[in-house]
């Protein structure tokens, strides 16, 4: 979801309340990976698509990153994440 202050923000398409956005969150040069909790539930997009769902946080703890949404929680130690709209 895009916020106002967003530069790629745009009104909400018909049928919407929010500005949603496609985007890709990767991880290069990963060191380790720790899953903490993980769902087994999975989503079909519009298109029909097979869609792990949303993202709700990332957050930095010490030299890791947890990264919690619904597909679980998972931590993963390397460098900073790199996240991209995707267009």
């Amino acid at each position: 979801m895009l916020t106002p202050e967003s530069p790629a923000y745009h009104p909400p398409l018909p049928g919407d309340q929010y500005c949603y956005a496609m985007a890709t969150l990767s991880f290069r040069e990963v060191e380790k990976i720790e899953w903490l909790s993980n769902s087994e539930r999975h989503y079909t997009d519009a298109t029909g698509e097979e869609d792990l769902g949303n993202i709700d946080a990332v957050d930095v703890d010490g030299d890791w990153i947890v990264v919690e949404g619904d597909c679980g929680r998972v931590r993963v130690r390397g460098s900073l994440p790199y996240f991209e709209l995707d267009n």
